[in-house]
């Protein structure tokens, strides 16, 4: 579960899996603050600050301004951001593999698809639910 509303799930379009602002923030253990008067989501930590409109989806990173703007989805009265892009931006590193496993981390390399078939085999049928 990812929110209070069980009808909140990652969402995949194009390609790219969408999770809601403030999960990814709080998953990824930095503090989020919403502004509705300018729409702007912030992310904290002590080494980062991500502040993303979340209607028009731009981003300033540590203080200036992205050059690539966020492709941002609303459902269910949350809004999505991309969670690679984001991610990466907040300082982590994401693994992906073409079984559905994906990982986020602050260690690079955490899992390789060459190395860890096993482990990730393991991780993957403790997770999945039918």
């Amino acid at each position: 579960s990812i929110d209070d509303n069980q009808e909140v799930v990652p969402v995949i379009i194009d390609g790219k899996t969408y999770l809601p602002i403030r999960f990814l923030a709080e998953a990824n253990e930095f503090d989020v603050e919403y502004n509705d008067e300018d729409k702007t989501a912030s992310f904290t930590s002590d080494a980062v600050s991500l502040n993303i409109n979340t209607v028009t989806g731009e981003m300033i990173l540590n203080g200036e301004k992205s050059e690539e703007n966020l492709d941002i989805v609303v459902k269910h009265d949350r809004t999505f951001v991309p969670m690679r892009v984001v991610s990466e931006m907040l300082g982590k590193y994401v693994f992906w593999n073409d079984r559905g496993f994906v990982s986020v981390s602050s260690i690079d390399q955490l899992f390789s698809d060459k190395n860890d078939d096993e482990i990730i085999d393991y991780i993957f049928n403790k997770l999945y639910i039918y």
